[in-house]
């Protein structure tokens, strides 16, 4: 399996951009590796890939967006040739899987330092998970990306929901814009943007010191236009440096109603789906969906604040 901390990498690590340090010092140190075995009796599955027929690209590389002249660390998407995000963006492009569905992933580093992607609470093999210097084929560790190389990585998503990628740099690449949504289907499911509504939390800026709180790469996010009686799955997630955050939706700066339907990828049992008042608070590296269905047409806000401080990002809401 994958090693994963809940310690939180802090932006002074040394050293890890460097293989050798960095399954340790990239995840905020102190941390333990741990192999899971199949039961003696057990089914022990050979360590053998099959050619996916799905193939994606994913490239990392610089580039201006907007009318910022200041050059980001961005992701693009390909799909068998076809170019899926004629740009970089920040967030980095949705990318949709299937549970259960093979897929390989081709990174390709185009940026002038080292970089690895780490597929956020999905479990995957480690040695494709993004932890350099990590692995469960032997003396064969992942490595890191190396600019102007590239690493193809395989996974099978076990399970639906919603999840993240990113980089596994956590420092000025993280703030950069090397991120993105990652959301796992059932069979047979589809995905549909008009009832599905990605809010990403996450921070950017210059530097460490002066970052600023994003909601979908902004600090000012457009208008979020719904319609009336019509159910809407919100999928809230938090990919921040530091700093845990307080979601809200409100009408008229009351709380409204919502349902908790899902946690970091996995369903909430039916018994515990229930109205609630819509604050959540959400910590950094988790995903939460929420149900929501307006009643009436109206003016509301989504409020994400910084716990801790006053600073708080409004997204627009139209309920026609």
């Amino acid at each position: 399996i994958t090693p994963y901390s809940a310690l939180r990498p802090t932006h002074t690590m040394k050293g890890e951009h460097v293989v050798a340090t960095h399954a340790r010092n990239g995840m905020g140190g102190l941390i333990i590796g741990i192999q899971v075995q199949p039961a003696k009796n057990g089914f022990r599955q050979k360590n053998k890939i099959s050619i996916p027929k799905r193939a994606l690209t994913l490239i990392a590389k610089e580039q201006v967006i907007g009318s910022d002249t200041s050059r980001v660390k961005a992701f693009a998407l390909y799909q068998m040739d076809k170019n899926t995000s004629k740009q970089a963006i920040v967030p980095g492009p949705l990318i949709l899987l299937t549970r259960n569905e093979p897929v390989s992933v081709n990174i390709v580093n185009k940026l002038k330092d080292p970089t690895s992607v780490h597929w956020h609470g999905l479990e995957i093999e480690s040695y494709f998970d993004g932890v350099a210097g990590w692995g469960n084929k032997g003396a064969e560790l992942a490595p890191l990306v190396m600019p102007g190389d590239s690493f193809t990585v395989y996974i099978t998503p076990p399970r639906a929901g919603t999840f993240i990628y990113h980089t596994h740099m956590h420092d000025m690449q993280l703030l950069a814009g090397l991120y993105g949504p990652l959301i796992v289907l059932k069979q047979g499911e589809t995905y549909d943007p008009e009832k599905e509504k990605i809010l990403l939390i996450s921070q950017g800026g210059p530097d460490y010191e002066h970052r600023k709180d994003l909601l979908n790469g902004t600090d000012k996010p457009d208008t979020l236009y719904l319609k009336a009686e019509k159910e809407y799955r919100f999928r809230l997630i938090n990919i921040k440096l530091v700093g845990d955050m307080r979601v809200s939706l409100l009408q008229n700066a009351k709380l409204v109603n919502w349902k908790m339907i899902a946690k970091d990828g996995a369903d909430i049992p039916w018994q515990q789906v229930v109205m609630k008042p819509a604050a959540q608070d959400i910590n950094i590296g988790e995903t939460m969906d929420f149900s929501f269905q307006p009643t009436k047409q109206g003016h509301f806000n989504i409020e994400v604040r910084n716990i801790g401080n006053s600073k708080i990002i409004k997204m627009p809401v139209y309920v026609r």
